[in-house]
């Protein structure tokens, strides 16, 4: 893990884009209506994407850990 992979952190936080309110809908036929609803699946599961590469990473990492803390249980039970 590096430092650059808290930098993220703050994109994953804090939306890059604002919630569409219901102004930016005004005018919108049904068909327009399905594609905004579209692009903010789209959006979420982009979202999504990124939340669950930052979860597997962070799996990893624990497990790592753990392996190591293992070990030293063991270095110190021999002593």
């Amino acid at each position: 893990m590096n430092i650059s992979s808290f930098a993220n952190r703050d994109s994953l936080l804090e939306p890059e884009s604002k919630p569409v309110d219901a102004m930016s809908r005004t005018g919108l036929d049904d068909s327009g209506f399905v594609d905004l609803q579209r692009q903010i699946m789209r959006e979420q599961d982009e979202a999504l994407e990124e939340l669950e590469e930052t979860i597997t990473s962070t799996k990893q990492i624990a497990l790592i850990v753990n392996e190591e803390l293992d070990l030293h249980t063991r270095l110190i039970v021999r002593v």
